[in-house]
């Protein structure tokens, strides 16, 4: 199945405009804030799971953050499945990060493409490896992931895919840096900078 934007869970959840006054709560109130997002998600809405988890990463409380992505992550938001992952990559759960990051590839989502690939470049490189790394960076670049079209630029400007390609990695380089800079002077929160 498909993963889920913050666009498309915004719009199937139940209580859109509950679900906005407890983000701002979370803020202003942070034990009121989770209160009223925990009663939204009991509600079915996986907006407020992906809330609850970032709110509860900033509290310190990685324990609840990690159960919150995940009920986010089972109910197929994309945030959810990045969240966790990245918990695991931060926790150095390698095999765990890998195995959500390889569901949400088998699910053509372009950032997770991105964290598989860095997965893999922390094990040794086989040349089959290699080409799975760049398979991946390369998709993820065709979907838009800056951080991706980064990465591989670094790859081909090392020679990592031969002196060929070392003039496009540059070119790479150059267009994440100016594409990084134009996504981010609008929403420095967006997707593609992940």
């Amino acid at each position: 199945m498909k993963l889920l934007d913050a666009a498309a869970l915004f719009e199937q959840d139940p209580d859109i405009d509950r679900l906005r006054e407890a983000f701002d709560l979370v803020s202003a109130d942070p034990a009121r804030g989770r209160a009223m997002l925990e009663e939204l998600a009991s509600k079915g809405s996986v907006q407020s799971m992906v809330y609850l988890a970032r709110a509860y990463g900033k509290a310190g409380d990685a324990k609840q953050a990690e159960r919150w992505y995940q009920e986010a992550y089972a109910r197929n938001s994309s945030a959810g499945l990045y969240g966790l992952g990245r918990m695991c990559v931060s926790n150095k759960n390698y095999e765990e990060a890998t195995r959500i990051f390889l569901d949400g590839t088998l699910r053509n989502d372009g950032v997770s493409m991105l964290w598989l690939a860095r997965l893999y470049l922390r094990e040794p490189i086989t040349q089959e490896r290699s080409a799975r790394i760049r398979e991946l960076l390369e998709e993820s670049t065709k979907q838009g992931q800056i951080r991706a079209m980064n990465k591989l630029a670094f790859l081909l400007m090392q020679g990592r895919y031969g002196a060929r390609g070392i003039p496009r990695g540059v070119i790479l380089y150059f267009r994440s840096i100016i594409d990084a800079f134009r996504v981010a002077s609008r929403n420095t929160t967006d997707r593609r900078l992940w």
